[in-house]
């Protein structure tokens, strides 16, 4: 498996904006939140693994709806059907894009 994700080793995670404090982990965060650092804010600077994927994911997904959406407003510019007529037909798509992926992956 690839470390292009991992975090940066010896890094942080993050800083306490309140009180200064360093938090070395992402566990560090919730003991912090629920102990003296109750309403602190925290930025975090060396995401985890998990976080650094899942942002990842998430702009490749944004990705794909803007390039869709593009699309769609190529066929509204060239008169194939209406905003209007859009926005009916987006209230019917329900993906779950978990399931999609699931499909896409047990077939490749």
């Amino acid at each position: 498996m690839s470390n292009l994700f991992d975090p940066t080793p010896g890094q942080d995670y993050g800083l306490c904006l309140t009180c200064n404090k360093p938090i070395p982990n992402e566990s560090d965060k919730a003991k912090h939140w629920n102990g003296d650092g109750k309403g602190h804010s925290i930025r975090v600077l060396n995401e985890s693994r998990a976080e650094r994927i899942e942002s990842h994911i998430t702009r490749e997904v944004e990705d794909a709806l803007q390039s869709a959406f593009s699309s769609i407003d190529d066929y509204i510019a060239r008169g194939h059907f209406t905003e209007e007529e859009v926005t009916v037909a987006l209230r019917t798509v329900h993906v779950e894009v978990d399931d999609e992926w699931k499909e896409y992956s047990n077939g490749n």
